[in-house]
């Protein structure tokens, strides 16, 4: 009979092959053939109603699927209801359903399907739950039953997709970034407390886990261990110089303005798209105003409100009063203000790392690339000139320039290098 039943599976009539092995379990339902054939017949009825629209009748297939209780060893049949409720879960993601209550059922099923662990059902589940990290109220306590100590060793692996040549993060350093992220978004006062010496042992074993710091760093401010933390970024804000929010967060540890709006200044020399750094701007924005930078701040305010009116966000009502105020008050937009970020942000690095980097003079041509940023051969040593020195400084390629230089960490060189602090016409 299960010959018979295994057909009308094939051939897809199953209700005529759960009529069959729905009276075979009546008559034996010790027979491990018979709950076998009924648990795949139920598994295709599940596979069947897979989709958003039929999503009710999808979990009613689980729950009988589960009552079968085949023995744990049923391997193939247990991955194959792993990857099954994979599937689901990415179906009704892709279809834009943030259905809270619909993964938390869909959570409560998972946890009664004997899936192997360390194995790949296992893995795919964290793999699509991932996604559902910024609104599914669950997340958290599935990562807890999930069980971080469950990776296979692909999963610590970055990988390659078939229509990308860039690679893929490693399973294991997104999952945890993942349950970092829940905890700063609504962990109680104890978890991160918990989590942070399970954090602080995984991360030195995955040195190549580069934002992991940056988690551990976030998780020490919540819980106000500030002094932890700002030690923490400092070793990330090496790797990571060039992010603006690196020094976004590294100037909301101070409380005096003055120093967070150099941290601030810093932040947005970094390159990277105005509406990615649009929050930081508006901070910096009503610094300056408090510093007496009336012109420079309403630059920045008339390109935040350029910004957000652009991309259809709305602008808040605090802007426009500032920008009025400003108005009436006679300032003046100066434009770009690379150069005074330039000028505010000198001191940040030695802030930051404890070392006192003496400016030396240096003189020498300049040669400019079409990135804007240029190098100075001076003596024997090359020194780079960032490019917001060189904005509106009326200096050419192949000029001969002056000006002042400190010792640099270069990232892609690995090595101490010289940097610019100061430039112009000899």
């Amino acid at each position: 009979m299960t010959t018979n039943i295994t057909n009308l599976r094939k051939a897809g009539n199953l209700n005529a092959a759960y009529e069959i092995a729905k009276t075979n379990l009546a008559e034996k339902p010790d027979d491990i053939w018979n709950r076998r054939n009924m648990a795949w017949v139920l598994y295709d009825f599940a596979k069947q109603k897979a989709t958003a629209e039929t999503k009710e009748q999808f979990l009613k297939c689980i729950d009988k699927l589960i009552e079968t209780d085949l023995p744990d060893d049923e391997e193939v049949f247990y991955q194959s209801t792993g990857f099954l409720a994979r599937g689901m879960a990415a179906t009704m993601i892709r279809a834009g359903n943030d259905d809270n209550e619909f993964f938390n059922a869909l959570f409560e099923r998972i946890k009664h399907l004997k899936i192997k662990k360390k194995s790949p059902a296992y893995s795919s589940l964290m793999t699509v739950m991932i996604r559902t990290k910024n609104w599914w109220t669950g997340f958290k306590a599935f990562c807890k039953w999930w069980g971080f100590d469950n990776f296979t060793n692909e999963d610590f692996e970055a990988y390659q997709t078939d229509n990308s040549t860039q690679k893929v993060m490693p399973l294991a350093e997104r999952a945890v970034m993942a349950y970092c992220k829940c905890l700063l978004d609504n962990g109680s006062d104890n978890e991160p407390t918990e989590f942070l010496p399970w954090l602080d042992t995984f991360s030195k074993q995955h040195r190549n886990y580069i934002y992991l710091p940056f988690y551990h760093a976030k998780l020490l401010m919540k819980i106000g261990h500030k002094d932890e933390f700002f030690e923490k970024m400092k070793s990330f804000a090496k790797k990571k110089s060039g992010e603006f929010w690196v020094w976004d967060l590294l100037g909301d540890y101070f409380e005096d303005n003055e120093t967070r709006l150099k941290f601030f200044a810093k932040g947005l020399l970094c390159k990277t798209k105005p509406e990615m750094s649009v929050k930081l701007r508006e901070k910096a924005a009503f610094l300056l105003r408090e510093s007496g930078y009336v012109g420079e701040a309403l630059s920045e305010l008339l390109f935040i409100k350029k910004i957000r009116e652009k991309n259809k966000w709305g602008v808040a009502p605090q802007l426009d009063a500032a920008i009025e105020q400003l108005t009436k008050q006679g300032a003046k937009p100066t434009g770009n203000n690379s150069a005074l970020f330039a000028k505010l942000s000198e001191e940040v690095e030695t802030i930051v790392f404890g070392k006192v980097k003496a400016k030396q003079e240096f003189t020498g041509r300049i040669t400019i690339s079409p990135s804007g940023f240029g190098f100075v051969k001076s003596g024997d040593k090359t020194i780079f000139v960032p490019a917001t020195l060189l904005n509106n400084s009326g200096i050419t390629d192949k000029m001969t320039v002056k000006g002042e230089y400190v010792p640099s960490f270069d990232k892609k060189k690995g090595k101490e290098g010289y940097k610019a602090v100061r430039v112009e016409k000899k």
